[in-house]
Order: structure tokens, then sequence, then C-alpha cells
């Protein structure tokens, strides 16, 4: 063999550059975390912080090029995996339930069933082109014109929809990671999958923490990673799954354990940071946020978490305040004059045209599976009445969502549900509490046959029957090696 060709030494330059920050980022969170599962979930966090600031910070210089952007994720590896290094003071640690071997079996073969699935579902659309309306009208553009121009321009957008010209872009940021070193979208148009995972990970976080095993963890997690509206946009270049993975990782980050660690309020500043640089409708997720407050809260990791949010997000509606004089534009709200004056959508004016934009369409929740998360619900809150005043994440993830959907009802423009995605995630935690909270003499094994089949309805709804019996089969065999 010579030497290697361009688009050679363009994936090996990829590849590299992608192992190079996901050890610095794997690094530190080990260093920061004695679980595990908990470390992952950091490791991602991280992972895309670099990505976004690899991006960002020679784009506002006017120095964005794929050298610069490799430059800058080398400069924040290195901080990052020495500060890995650095000897660490013992700090309250989160006490999972004791894992029992045949447990650890179920959550390993369920993590390898979803991820054969997606897999699956991936390898089947390689070759298609990207089709989805938002992914090639601004999402993949905007990109492409930062790479070109060299800076993080405005990308006018009026024909289609003059918001997208003033929203934030964070998907937009990770979609350029992965097209600058490639010089093509090969791995972009699949930028979703990595949330993907986050969503699993940081699902079976919660979980635990709300007080079930990790077998039942792991199958709420895959319930809701394999469900449609999740599953179908692992093949999307959007960014509705970043969105939804960042918002479970902010209220992960609330939790009293975590956030009274020594990294504890720069992890909430780095996940409410990333949410809020992602898209203006994730402000309909975040009064969510109150329920999770607790006495753990004093002046100065309040004011690490709220300093480093302002840093990730603020540039971006600064930028809109100097342009317009309007945080928000070109929303029309309060004091803020803009072009738009946002509605609540006709599709949600009745209780049928609720359902329907919840059930109906690519990112509906299959009808069968969103009577099964309703009853769940409903069990889980009386299951666990009692305890909600004194317990913020149980609050959070069995009231969240009703809040959270409320809020979507009575305020969105648009009758699509991937904008309720947050809260739509809580509702498979809630289930978890319905599975694992309970009285009922017998029930324990039950409990497992009752999640396996959630798991299986999920991935048999997502998608066309022959489909998705296609990448359940693929995860199934998964599950077996």
């Amino acid at each position: 063999m010579g030497l290697l060709s361009g688009e050679e030494f363009r994936l090996l330059f990829a590849v590299l550059l992608n192992a190079l920050v996901l050890w610095a980022s794997w690094r530190f969170a080990k260093r920061m975390n004695d679980d595990r599962l908990d470390a992952i979930g950091d490791a991602f966090l991280l992972y895309y912080l670099v990505q976004y600031l690899s991006v960002c910070i020679p784009g506002m210089v006017r120095a964005l090029h794929p050298l610069t952007i490799g430059a800058v994720a080398l400069v924040c590896s290195g901080i990052i995996g020495l500060a890995g290094s650095w000897k660490r003071r013992p700090r309250p640690q989160f006490t999972p339930t004791p894992i029992q071997p045949r447990l650890i079996m179920i959550s390993i073969a369920t993590a390898a069933f979803a991820l054969a699935y997606a897999i699956a579902l991936a390898w089947h659309q390689r070759f298609l082109p990207i089709l989805s309306n938002d992914a090639i009208t601004y999402h993949l553009p905007a990109a492409v014109q930062w790479l070109q121009t060299g800076r993080l321009g405005m990308y006018e957008a009026w024909f289609y929809n003059p918001a997208n010209s003033y929203s934030p872009l964070a998907g937009s940021t990770f979609i350029a990671w992965l097209l600058a070193p490639m010089g093509g979208d090969v791995f972009a148009r699949f930028v979703q999958f990595g949330p993907w995972v986050m969503l699993f990970i940081v699902t079976m976080n919660l979980c635990r923490r709300l007080g079930a095993d990790v077998a039942i963890a792991a199958l709420a997690a895959a319930a809701l990673v394999l469900s449609r509206p999740f599953a179908s946009q692992t093949i999307l270049a959007k960014d509705d799954l970043f969105a939804a993975a960042f918002f479970l990782l902010t209220i992960d980050a609330f939790h009293h354990d975590r956030f009274a660690r020594r990294f504890g309020p720069w992890r909430l500043g780095i996940a409410g940071g990333l949410l809020l640089a992602t898209k203006f409708t994730v402000l309909l997720s975040v009064p969510i946020f109150i329920l999770m407050l607790h006495r753990g809260w004093t002046w100065r990791r309040l004011s690490i978490a709220g300093a480093c949010a302002g840093v990730l997000a603020g540039p971006w509606y600064l930028r809109n305040m100097r342009l317009t004089g309007n945080p928000l534009y070109p929303t029309d709200f309060g004091p803020f004059h803009g072009m738009l004056h946002v509605t609540r959508s006709a599709l949600l004016a009745r209780p049928r045209g609720v359902w329907d934009v919840f059930t109906n369409g690519y990112y509906g929740i299959p009808a069968t599976l969103a009577i099964v998360l309703v009853v769940a619900l409903i069990i889980a809150v009386a299951l666990s009445a009692r305890s909600l005043a004194r317990d913020p994440l149980l609050r959070t993830c069995v009231i969240g969502p009703i809040i959270g959907i409320s809020l979507f009802v009575a305020l969105a423009p648009y009758g699509e549900m991937r904008f309720a995605l947050p809260s739509v995630a809580l509702l498979f935690a809630a289930m978890s509490v319905a599975l694992s909270r309970h009285n009922v003499r017998g029930f324990g094994l039950a409990r497992y046959g009752t999640a396996t089949i959630v798991v299986v309805l999920a991935a048999l709804t997502g998608f066309i029957i022959q489909k998705s019996m296609l990448f359940a089969g693929a995860g199934a065999i998964g599950a077996i090696i």
C-alpha cells in the first residue's frame, strides 16, 4: 500500500480526533465518579462540550477551519486530560441498589438489543440521501456556510421559517464537527446517534436514582430509545435528541448527590448551557427544573452553574439582542417586539387534536405505547404520592411530564410532538417508578416480564412492521451474543 489518500487521511484524522476527545473525557469522568454509568454520562457530556467549543471558538473569531477545530479540540482535550489526573477528595457518593449477577446480565443483553437495533437501522439507511426538511433547509446548510466562510454567520432561512435564522444552532455545531475533518456528510447525517446513546445512559441513571434496579433501569431506557419518537430520529441530521438528552442530563445534574460533588455545579452549567444553546423550544421544558430545587444550593454553586450556562448559551441570545433588541427574535413577547405573534396551534385546541399530535405522524408515539405510558404514570403517581414533597427527583419524573406536556399544549405554536420530547422522556422514568415501587406479592419477577413486553412493543411499533421485525431481529442477535 502506498501513502494514505486524501480521503483516507481525512477519515483517519476524524477517527483519531474523536478518539482523543473521548479518551480525555472518559479519563476525567472516571476520576470524578466511582459509579461506571455516571462516568459514562459525564464523558458524553464533556465530549459534546469539546465539540461545541471547538467549532464556536474559532467560528466567533472568523477562523473556522478543520485545522483550527482540531487545534482547539487538542487544547481542550489536554486540559480535560490533565484535570483528570488531579487527586480528588472524598465526596458523597450515590449508592445504587445492590446489583446481582443476573440483573447485570439482563441489563447488558438489553443494551446490546437496543444498540444492535439502532445499528441495523443506520445500516439500512446508509445509502439514502438526507430527506428531512429541517436538515436540508438549515441544520446542514448552516454548518456548511460556517465552514465555507470561516465564521458563525447568520444563516438566512426566511423562505422556510424566519425563526430558524435567529435560533440557537448548537445542533449545527455538532454537524460542523463531523463535516469538517471528513469533507462530507457520511458521519454528519447520523449526528443524532450519539445523543441517542446518551439518552439510554442518562435514563438508566435517573431510574436507578429513583430506586429501580439496574435491569428495570435498562429496560425502561431501552423502551425510551426504541420508541418511535426517539429511534426514528437517529437517522435524521437534526437536534431534537440533543435537546432531550441535555434536558435529562440537566435533571440528573440537579440531583443532590451529584450536585454536592466538586464537579457538580460545572456539570449542571454545562448541561444547562448546551440545552439552552440547542433551540428556542426547550424553553417550554425549562419550568420543570423548578421541581428539582433543594437545599443543596449555595450562592457559590449557583454562580458557577449560572456563569457556565451563560457562557455557553448566552452568545446566541446576545447576538439576537444586539441585532434586533429581542433575545428571542422574531417572536413577539412581553416588552420585546418581533415579526411573529405566536399563538397556540389550532391542532392543540381540542383533546382529539392533542391525541392525534402525540400519537400520529413520524414523531408520534404509537397509540398502544401511549396508553401504556399514561397508565404507568397514573400508577407512579398513586404509589409515590406520599414521597413527592420530600424527593425532588421523584417529583420531577412523576409530575414533570404533566407540567411539560401541559405547557406544550397550552403554548406551542406548532403541533409537532417532538417539541415535547423532554417531557415524553420523563414518562419512561416514571414507568420505572410504577414497576419498582410496589407492595404486590409475587410481582417481583413479573415486573421484568412487563418491562420486556414494553420494550418489544416499542421496538415493533417504531416503523412499518416488516422493517421493525428486521431491526428487532438484529437486536435479538446482539442480545443473544
